[in-house]
């Protein structure tokens, strides 16, 4: 199903973001080396010819498949660093947003939240990244 039209709804080119307090957003995060740049730029030039919902969907998918083969070094894979990906998860957890779920995979993590207080998911993100 199409995003609904929303005001706070933008894209980096490919997969798009729609920011709202109100929303429960779906986060999908990974690491650098486990989509090469190279590979997102091919899929983008075979889909361009595709409408815009439809290539973000594919696009989804891809990604979605491609990070699941486990490509780059899967730093995430030692309990160390899935431990300190989780520690920062939860400290921001009821302080920038509600906490629903999250996994971390060998080289990428998926996280549900909704933001609380006023953050935006820009915010949130960068919060989580640094």
């Amino acid at each position: 199903m199409p995003f609904p039209e929303h005001p706070r709804r933008y894209s980096r080119g490919y997969l798009p973001h729609i920011d709202g307090n109100e929303l429960i957003q779906f986060v999908t995060f990974r690491l650098h080396d486990s989509l090469p740049v190279s590979v997102l730029e091919k899929w983008q030039r075979e889909l361009e010819h595709e409408e815009d919902v439809t290539r973000e969907r594919l696009l989804r998918e891809r990604t979605e498949l491609y990070l699941d083969m486990g490509h780059g070094k899967c730093w995430l894979r030692t309990p160390a660093a899935a431990k300190i990906v989780q520690d920062t998860l939860l400290y921001h957890a009821e302080k920038k947003y509600e906490l629903y779920a999250w996994v971390i995979m060998p080289n990428h993590g998926h996280v549900l939240y909704k933001p609380i207080n006023g953050f935006s998911l820009a915010e949130i993100q960068h919060s989580i990244k640094f």
